[in-house]
């Protein structure tokens, strides 16, 4: 699993920051690594722990569609949710720093598959291959296991690295739009 956290401050009380961040539709319509196409509430009721969505994005021209549910509330202070196929779980937190100003912090743990870091499994070679190369191969499979493998590591750094740089450009998108009153 791999994770990022980033935070800002939001000139805004803690209580019209949450009001924000429970309306996910408009939330995810600021994110600039995608185009909302739309979330549908499958619950009924206000936002809580069990609120289920569907939500259609589009992303380099493709359509993605997944179900994610709230698995964590705390009026004014936390929402946590869960993606169905549970590659992602995200953690806003919201800390009042004093009555008009609100502490931000969004959490993301997930996974990246290995089709998206472009690493393709290692093809057996027909025929007797030698001890040596055996050994050689359990060596760095070994080396892989402890340290994984340095190929993967580069990429899924680079992913994040990019994930965190719109990340950064969501919350600002966020603050300015509660802080024009949303």
């Amino acid at each position: 699993m791999h994770r990022l956290i980033e935070s800002i401050e939001i000139m805004a009380p803690v209580e019209k920051v949450f009001e924000f961040a429970s309306d996910l539709e408009r939330r995810l319509g600021l994110s600039p690594a995608f185009r909302l196409i739309g979330v549908d509430k499958l619950t009924d009721g206000e936002v809580r722990k069990g609120t289920r969505f569907r939500v259609k994005l589009e992303k380099e021209g493709e359509l993605i569609e997944y179900e994610t549910e709230v698995v964590g509330f705390k009026k004014n202070k936390k929402i946590v949710m869960q993606h169905a196929g549970g590659n992602l779980r995200v953690t806003l937190r919201l800390k009042r720093l004093d009555k008009h100003k609100t502490l931000y912090i969004h959490e993301e743990d997930f996974e990246i598959p290995d089709e998206i870091l472009g690493v393709a499994d290692e093809k057996e070679e027909p025929g007797n291959v030698s001890i040596i190369v055996d050994i050689g191969r359990a060596i760095r499979d070994l080396a892989f296991m402890i340290y994984g493998d340095p190929e993967k590591i580069r990429r899924a750094e680079k992913i994040k690295s990019k994930l965190r740089e719109d990340l950064k450009t969501w919350l600002k998108r966020i603050k300015e739009e509660i802080e024009r009153g949303f």
